[in-house]
């Protein structure tokens, strides 16, 4: 009787015992979730997906307008070549452009569907991680149902994204078929100057998609501490190796060790056991090495693989120290750095001031002068400023401040050498005390004309130049009262 109650209390105990395992189970798997949930809140909430949302939203813009305008730049420029060349060979000309426009139309049609479902060739990890984070947050249950509507927006965003890297891709590889092609048929007619725009055209087209690339592949904070959360859960971690883009490439075997073949493997590739067989066949006891005693010299075959492994990993290295290292093409001409940024990239805010000595006619005053220059290229800005000359009295025993001039300003500097350049400019001065600003359209006659002309030595401090300039005015003498030959400004602006 002792015994049959003791089996139920057995029973009883193992069934609470299970019990508890799986209360306990629950609180940490329901913990898991919670604290993802917790950091999802600090790295995937809704002002956050909002921010990559616009983020992403606006680089598709930019870089779908981009391609559109690049594809009429080169349907105006075909057409401009196809009309010189009739000109110089009919034939010629209507063999070279007889299916271009055919060819634009159709990357036309490509831009305008950037959801066309096509994987780009060169791959971009960071694409990849948040596309397959995107998938992996709408297929869980991490984030709420708000969440998951912010996240299919930015996977719309990353898939858009794609589809334009996708486009620019098929249209650089247009404009390189149609540069060569071009090339061949324009040097038989001793058109340098429109090779020379086709391969300015070329460069600067694969410029600005890498400067679209590198601001997509800037991490930012609220990207990294989101992928960061994601890295650390093991379910993300398992999805990611099954459905990135990565992973489609190069499928890991399903099981036994790596390098075994399996039904994910690549057909036609063989596996590493099958290649480490075939070496031991054919290199025989070249490639056996003794396991036992403790003074054992590798094999010279694997020597030979490590020290050449050793090097493919430094000229990648310094591949990747260059940039990307696909189709790297050196031009035969000197780039414009400038070319490929936007207008406000392109502009100069400055600086200067200048003081001068009183005299008969006026007080002490400086001259403080604000400039915005724009950059034409790598060695030319120009650009126009304000100036306002400020009276200070006798200095020491009457300090007064007073308004005691105002000026327009106008120019042009040119690099020479290092941080020396030539500057020059023209100048509109009031030369007369005012109390407002109508006095200075009203009293015409009392603006001065200055024409200058000198050097500037720019020294760089971090993103900033420290400027001295020395400039001589031509009309100096034209002035009443005589203003100064020599004018000494220092200032500060933007590289």
């Amino acid at each position: 009787m002792k015994s049959t109650l003791n089996v139920p209390a057995r029973e009883i105990a193992g069934k609470f015992m299970f019990a508890v395992l799986v209360v306990v189970n629950f609180q940490q798997i329901k913990a898991q979730v919670s604290s993802s949930n917790d950091l999802g809140i600090e790295g995937i909430t809704n002002k956050s997906l909002s921010v990559i949302d616009e983020k992403y939203s606006s680089l598709n813009n930019r870089i779908n307008k981009f391609l559109a305008n690049e594809l009429c730049k080169q349907q105006r420029l075909e057409s401009r070549l196809q009309q010189k060349l009739a000109k110089k060979d009919s034939t010629a000309a209507y063999q070279t452009f007889a299916k271009s426009q055919q060819e634009l139309e159709r990357l036309k049609q490509l831009v305008n569907n950037p959801l066309n479902g096509k994987r780009i060739s060169n791959y971009i990890p960071k694409l990849d991680s948040l596309q397959t984070a995107s998938k992996f947050l709408t297929q869980s249950n991490l984030i709420n149902s708000t969440q998951i509507d912010d996240v299919k927006r930015v996977g719309g965003d990353l898939q858009k994204l794609e589809g334009n890297f996708y486009s620019a891709e098929q249209i650089e590889a247009y404009l390189k078929q149609r540069k060569e092609l071009l090339t061949a048929q324009l040097e038989k007619f001793g058109m340098t100057k429109e090779i020379t725009n086709l391969k300015k055209q070329a460069y600067y087209y694969r410029q600005q998609i890498e400067e679209y690339k590198d601001i997509f592949n800037d991490q930012q904070r609220l990207e990294e501490k989101a992928l960061s959360t994601l890295q650390q859960l093991p379910a993300f971690q398992k999805f990611l190796q099954h459905n990135s883009y990565l992973s489609q490439l190069f499928p890991s075997p399903s099981g036994g060790s790596v390098g075994e073949s399996s039904a994910n493997s690549i057909p036609g590739l063989q596996t590493r056991t099958q290649v480490q067989q075939l070496l031991q066949e054919r290199a025989g006891s070249a490639l056996s090495t003794p396991s036992n005693g403790t003074n054992v010299v590798a094999n010279p075959l694997q020597q030979n693989i490590s020290a050449a492994q050793g090097q493919v990993d430094q000229l990648r290295n310094k591949l990747n120290n260059i940039g990307n290292s696909s189709n790297i093409e050196q031009p035969d001409f000197k780039p414009n750095t400038q070319h490929i940024k936007t207008f406000l990239q392109r502009l100069q805010p400055g600086f200067n001031i200048q003081s001068v000595g009183a005299t008969t006619f006026l007080p002490a005053a400086t001259d403080i002068a604000a400039t915005l220059g724009y950059k034409l290229n790598d060695k030319s800005v120009i650009g126009v400023g304000l100036s306002y000359k400020m009276g200070w009295g006798a200095p020491v025993k009457d300090i007064h401040i007073s308004h005691e001039g105002f000026g327009l300003r106008s120019y042009l500097d040119y690099k020479i050498k290092g941080g020396w350049w030539a500057s020059g400019g023209v100048e509109m001065n009031y030369m007369q005390s005012f109390k407002s600003l109508r006095e200075l359209h009203d009293n015409v006659t009392v603006w001065q004309r200055s024409a200058l002309i000198g050097g500037t030595k720019k020294i760089a401090v971090g993103k900033y130049t420290n400027n001295v300039q020395l400039l001589y005015d031509f009309l100096w003498r034209q002035q009443i009262p005589n203003g100064q030959p020599v004018k000494f400004r220092v200032g500060i602006g933007l590289k």
